[in-house]
């Protein structure tokens, strides 16, 4: 699968590993990095979904068609 980064400031803490354990924590940066492997790897959203299930979860509301991916083991 294809990331399209809304925000310019995640595109940067995918591409300097330093920056991103600076801002969000080591163990943070890490799963950061994991997902977007995970990401770039899926086929589609299904593969995506199995690999990670955990760490994934629908929202709700007027974002209910969205998903969002969880970082810490904070719910």
């Amino acid at each position: 699968m294809k990331i399209r980064w809304q925000r310019r400031q995640d595109k940067r803490l995918h591409s300097n590993p330093r920056l991103a354990a600076r801002k969000l924590g080591h163990r943070a940066a890490l799963t950061f990095e994991r997902l977007i492997y995970d990401i770039q790897h899926a086929s589609d959203f299904r593969e995506l979904l199995a690999s990670s299930p955990q760490d994934m979860h629908r929202l709700t509301g007027d974002r209910r068609a969205q998903w969002a991916m969880r970082l810490s083991g904070n719910l």
